[in-house]
């Protein structure tokens, strides 16, 4: 995805298997794509359109918030497919570079701006539901102009991010014959340097650390926000097992929590924790909730945890982030295992290590599978 290495041959290298390999995958992926991304844009353009019935607060089951990530997603995966795909397809065929510098430039900077996007995107969908359990559940106009906010934010984020990619890429020719590569400016420095230069570990420092800027950028940042955000309403969500305790938001105002976890404890201490501490925060909410939004609907803030579990939305936003997961992690370890022991990096690469990369565009494949579902059925924020 981000490939750095300074190593260059002064001769034409052999063609590896996995490289053929990889690029008659990429070829297949990408006219497959094809009728994937068809149905897809058929089913996102016709989804605004479904007429559901209204539920008991007088909005439209539709959820178009959730829908804005969705194009946004489709946005990505497309670029990556049609963008970096297709073009590294036509580049491990040809076995050189023949787009001109200029292209070399712009094709780093826009898969840059793909793969950023569409992790950005997926850490926009955590954040998303963290905030739609931390604002009280805020649903209606004030939740969509929230989600384009953030999409603005995560489109320009990666547009931003993937800007060094213009600088670092540009093509070079490291031997004598007629034989253009795109590479960064690191391994011509290295190339250009005499095996015993002083300067040489200096280039490799920078190389890594251009390196470990886009593996975080790529994955490992939005990772760790879509883990914390998950994790804190994981931890807001645990005291109330079982949730099916909890029916009402009378029940929560009362002493619920005592019922479940307290009831063993002293009476003294009982009485301290529930009467003093839970029913104290259950005012506060109980307050808050009552506050008028205009265009918008508030429910209390353990109610809307619950909320969440049954939810559509909730289901789908979970199986695009594990899946996310799951298929962008092994590529990403075997990149950062560069960071370990660089030798054992280039053996992995150089024997179908890169071919786990086509791990991360199966889930281009894989989301559409994901959120288009739920399009046909009711389902609240």
């Amino acid at each position: 995805m981000l490939e750095t290495s300074t190593r260059m041959s002064t001769v034409i290298p052999e063609r590896l298997w996995s490289e053929v390999t990889e690029a008659s995958i990429l070829l297949v992926c990408d006219v497959a794509y094809c009728f994937v991304a068809l149905i897809m844009l058929c089913k996102l353009i016709k989804q605004p359109k479904v007429k559901r019935p209204v539920i008991h607060n007088g909005q439209s089951g539709s959820n178009k918030s959730f829908l804005l990530f969705k194009k946004s997603l489709f946005v990505s995966d497309c670029m990556i497919m049609w963008i970096y795909a297709s073009v590294k397809a036509a580049w491990l065929l040809q076995f050189e570079w023949k787009f001109g510098n200029l292209g070399c430039k712009m094709y780093r900077y826009w898969s840059s701006v793909a793969f950023f996007s569409n992790s950005n995107t997926v850490c926009g969908i955590a954040v998303d539901r963290y905030l739609a359990v931390y604002s009280n559940h805020i649903i209606g106009a004030r939740q969509y102009e929230r989600t384009k906010k953030l999409l603005y934010g995560v489109w320009l984020i990666a547009g931003i991010a993937a800007l060094p990619q213009i600088f670092v890429w540009e093509t070079y020719r490291p031997s004598s014959e007629n034989w253009e590569q795109c590479v960064t400016v690191f391994a011509i420095k290295i190339h250009k340097l005499p095996t015993d230069s002083p300067i040489r570990n200096e280039i490799n420092f920078h190389s890594m650390l251009y390196e470990a800027y886009h593996q975080a950028m790529s994955f490992w940042l939005p990772l760790s926000v879509t883990f914390s955000c998950y994790a804190r309403m994981l931890s807001r969500l645990i005291p109330f097992w079982p949730f099916n305790v909890l029916t009402s938001y009378e029940d929560e105002r009362q002493e619920t929590l005592c019922t479940i976890f307290w009831s063993k404890m002293t009476d003294k201490i009982r009485y301290f924790c529930c009467g003093t501490i839970f029913r104290r925060k259950s005012y506060v909410s109980q307050q808050s909730a009552r506050i008028p939004l205009a265009g918008t609907t508030r429910h209390p803030p353990t109610t809307a945890l619950r909320r969440q579990l049954g939810t559509t939305v909730f289901t789908n936003a979970c199986a695009i982030i594990v899946t996310h997961v799951v298929l962008w992690m092994p590529y990403n370890i075997i990149s950062l295992s560069r960071f370990v022991n660089e030798g054992f990096y280039e053996i992995i690469s150089q024997n179908g290590g890169n071919l786990c990369e086509l791990l991360i565009l199966l889930s281009s494949f894989v989301n559409p599978i994901l959120y288009s579902g739920g399009t046909n059925t009711v389902h609240r924020v």
